[in-house]
């Protein structure tokens, strides 16, 4: 407990390395040292780490951000007694040592804007110098906000949160990535869509989103009531999307139902591949937190979610031949229950009670591999929870 020590690892252009922390319990810095940046593989002293405390203030504790080619440290600071911490200072370094970018709150309190004289770049810029798009080619940055998971692909408060827009990590547009830049460029361009292989292709001052139109990867540029249509390759004009302004207040609610529209998936099969039309929720809530379904006894067995319209949607369960074994209207869950592979479908009963009634909702489990009724036990009420 008098000498806590912590090795942290990290990867830097292929290679892996670490620095030791003595994360001592005690908050002072006498105490809480950070070393060096050293070479995993043969243990040598590689660079001079540019920080010498790391500290923990109120439940956040400062920390490293590695990329290859420079890193971020961001510390924190408290108000008093408050029960808050807030970031006070944010760095960019160099692996030679050199302070590439620095800003910090000019309010103590945390509030108020972040200084800019300093150096020209704010907290969003350095942060999302960090964020990575994910490609077929590879992993690369992008100078900007990654729009693929924020609006419209997640709008809060539209839709439930199970049945998200999907198709952006689908292989139909993997490797396009729209970005809010973190600062216009000479021509005043915010906005800007980037290939797989990290280039940009296209740059606007109006957003724009990637979207499947007339089953194929286009651009979509947000212009008041229509999003203009883009090919992503010749940057030729190819149409025009009418949204209804009086129905749709924003184009994120609007985009939020169109893209909803169903695509076509490939899904791996120990029998080859097959398409299904709509979206592959293997991909989506709960099952990105879960690898179950990865193993052989799942493989190809794929729930499928079909759009039909506005607030109509129907679940498909695929066997490893592509045939559609089960379907339901609510969301069919893949489980491992007593020991087996199994399917789940939601049933709705009316029950009378002295009020007048309600609806009662159970889970019928069902074997894989059978399709016979498995005896459910009385705690599983909720799949979603059960599944966490």
């Amino acid at each position: 407990a008098d000498d806590e020590r912590s090795f942290v690892f990290f990867e830097k252009s292929g290679k892996w390395y670490f620095y030791i922390h003595n994360n001592k319990s005690e908050n002072y810095s006498k105490n809480n040292k950070c070393t060096g940046i050293y070479n995993a593989e043969t243990g040598n002293k590689d660079y001079k780490l540019m920080v010498d405390t790391l500290n923990n203030k109120q439940g956040r504790t400062d920390h490293i951000d590695f990329a290859d080619d420079y890193y971020m440290v961001t510390t924190y600071g408290y108000a008093g007694a408050e029960p808050v911490s807030y970031i006070t200072n944010m760095e960019l370094y160099s692996y030679e040592g050199e302070k590439l970018a620095s800003s910090y709150y000019s309010s103590y309190l945390g509030g108020d804007f972040l200084d800019k004289d300093e150096y020209p770049c704010n907290n969003r810029q350095i942060r999302v110098d960090f964020e990575k798009a994910e490609s077929p080619s590879d992993k690369y940055f992008v100078p900007g906000e990654i729009l693929l998971d924020k609006y419209p692909y997640k709008y809060g408060g539209y839709g439930n949160d199970i049945e998200r827009i999907l198709y952006s990590k689908t292989n139909a547009v993997k490797g396009y990535t729209p970005v809010k830049l973190s600062l216009p460029d000479s021509e005043g361009n915010n906005y800007a869509v980037f290939n797989e292989k990290g280039d940009i292709i296209y740059k606007s001052d109006k957003e724009l989103f990637t979207l499947i139109y007339d089953d194929s990867i286009c651009i979509g540029e947000n212009h008041d009531n229509s999003v203009q249509i883009y090919n992503p390759k010749t940057k030729e004009f190819i149409g025009s999307i009418e949204w209804d302004t009086n129905e749709y207040d924003t184009v994120y609610k609007y985009m939020y139902e169109y893209l909803q529209k169903n695509i076509e998936s490939d899904c791996v099969s120990p029998k080859g591949n097959y398409r299904v039309k709509g979206y592959n929720t293997l991909y989506s809530y709960p099952y990105t937190k879960y690898d179950f379904w990865k193993s052989e006894e799942f493989n190809g067995y794929t729930p499928v979610y079909l759009y039909l319209g506005p607030n109509e949607c129907k679940y498909y369960l695929y066997n490893p031949d592509g045939e559609v074994i089960a379907e339901s209207d609510r969301k069919i869950y893949l489980i491992s229950y007593d020991g087996k592979p199994c399917y789940t479908i939601t049933k709705q009963e009316w029950v009378e009670t002295e009020s007048g009634g309600h609806d009662q909702f159970y889970i019928d489990v069902y074997d894989l591999k059978t399709g016979e009724l498995v005896e459910v036990p009385e705690h599983i009420k909720d799949v979603t929870n059960y599944m966490k």
